[in-house]
């Protein structure tokens, strides 16, 4: 017998533990797309979400979500100079302690109005320089 059971017509808190322990890029992309954002919150976080869904979730209204996804491993330096933009300012301190950011987005950062964020680019640098040198 099989069962088939809309995604939507879950709560809130059920549609977010399906987000934290899916691995299946199919259920993730459906939940990415959920009007609920802490549900879109949880995908951002999940390291099993598509870049594609990533780059979807990096734009999306509420700054949580983008800061979840500046901080998955999986997000492309694409997204990330585009998250450098932020005008959230967690969104941008996480975007430059990213390792996949751009060199060129990092040097940007360097120039940004909040001391955090540059405190983050010179440790990211600092641990850049210590990987060559080393």
């Amino acid at each position: 017998m099989k069962v088939i059971v809309e995604l939507a017509e879950l709560s809130v808190d059920v549609r977010q533990k399906i987000a934290e322990s899916c691995t299946s890029p199919k259920t993730l992309s459906k939940l990415a797309e959920d009007k609920e954002w802490r549900v879109r919150l949880v995908v951002a976080n999940n390291v099993n979400t598509s870049t594609e869904d990533l780059s979807k979730l990096a734009k999306d209204k509420e700054w949580r979500v983008r800061l979840a996804v500046a901080k998955n491993a999986n997000t492309s330096a694409e997204d990330l100079s585009k998250l450098a933009e932020d005008k959230v300012c967690s969104v941008r301190l996480a975007v430059a302690e990213h390792a996949n950011i751009f060199a060129e987005d990092l040097l940007k950062l360097g120039k940004d109005e909040n001391d955090n964020v540059k405190k983050a680019v010179v440790q990211r640098l600092t641990h850049l320089l210590t990987k060559v040198i080393v």
